[in-house]
C-alpha cells in the first residue's frame, strides 16, 4: 500500500489496496465500502500517482505502464483508460506516468511521464486533447492555472515551463541553478509560480513579468509628490 487519499467528507479514505485495486474504507472503523472491480495492476506493481477530482466524484491513477484510469467515487466504477501505449492510433506515454492533474471543473486531466511528454485528456469525451513534448528530461509535476488557462510543468532539466492552453505554446520558461526541480503550482490567485529545488529551495516567479517590469520603471514624479519631497529636508531640520 503506497497511497491515501480523504475524501472530502473527511470520514473516507480512498487507498490503493493490497492488491493494488482502488478501496474506499470508513476513517473510524475500517470497513471497506467498495473496490474497483476492474482494476489491473499498473507494470511494476504499484501506482506513481493517485489524483481524486475538485468535485470528489472520480480518481484517477497511472503507474509505469503509461496507462492513465479513471474511476467514478464512490462505487469505483472504471469510467476510462487513456494512453494505453501502442493501442492502435491513440497516443500514450511510454514510461512511468508520475504525474496527474485535474482541471477546477473536472474535465480535463493532464498527465506528466518520464517520456518528457504531457497529455491533456477529455474525460467527459474520453478522447485525447493534446500530447507533446513539455521538458527535455522526465516530467516531475503538471498543474492548470486556476482560471484554466495555462499549464505549469517542471521537470528533471530544473526547469519550469508555462504552457498556453489555447495555442499549446510555451508561455514562459524560468530556468533554476537546480538539476531537478521536485514540484510547482500555481498561487490562488494565478498571478505567481512556485517551484522547489531539489536542494530545498523554493523559488517564487510571476506569470506575467513584463507587467511586474512595467510596474518598477522609474517615472516622473507627480506635482503633490515634488511639493512633499522638497518641504522635506526643511522638516527634517526643524527644531
Amino acid at each position: 500500500m503506497r497511497v491515501a487519499v480523504f475524501m472530502p467528507d473527511g470520514a473516507t479514505l480512498l487507498l490503493d489496496g493490497p492488491d493494488l485495486r482502488p478501496r474506499l474504507h470508513d476513517v473510524r472503523s475500517g470497513r471497506l465500502l467498495a473496490a474497483a472491480p476492474d482494476a489491473e495492476p499498473p507494470a511494476g506493481g504499484l501506482f506513481s500517482a493517485f489524483v481524486l477530482d475538485p468535485a470528489g466524484r472520480r480518481l484517477a491513477a497511472s503507474g509505469k505502464d503509461g496507462r492513465i484510469t479513471v474511476w467514478s467515487v464512490p462505487a469505483l466504477e472504471r469510467i476510462a483508460t487513456f494512453g494505453e501505449h501502442g493501442v492502435g492510433a491513440a497516443p500514450g506515454h511510454s514510461g512511468d506516468v508520475r504525474c496527474l492533474d485535474w482541471s477546477r471543473d473536472g474535465r480535463l486531466l493532464a498527465s506528466g511521464g518520464d517520456d518528457s511528454r504531457v497529455g491533456l485528456w477529455d474525460v467527459e469525451r474520453r478522447e485525447c486533447r493534446a500530447f507533446f513534448r513539455a521538458q527535455e528530461f522526465a516530467l516531475t509535476s503538471v498543474g492548470f492555472s486556476p482560471d484554466e488557462t495555462r499549464l505549469l510543468t517542471t521537470g528533471h532539466d530544473g526547469a519550469s515551463h508555462l504552457w498556453d492552453l489555447a495555442t499549446l505554446e510555451r508561455w514562459l520558461t524560468l530556468q533554476s541553478r537546480d538539476e531537478v526541480l521536485w514540484s510547482g503550482c500555481f498561487s490562488a490567485d494565478g498571478r505567481e509560480v512556485v517551484a522547489v529545488g531539489a536542494d530545498g529551495t523554493v523559488r517564487r516567479a510571476p506569470v506575467e513579468p513584463l507587467e511586474v517590469a512595467r510596474a518598477r520603471k522609474p517615472r516622473e514624479l507627480t506635482a503633490e509628490e515634488r511639493r512633499l519631497h522638497e518641504l522635506e529636508p526643511a522638516a527634517n531640520g526643524a527644531r
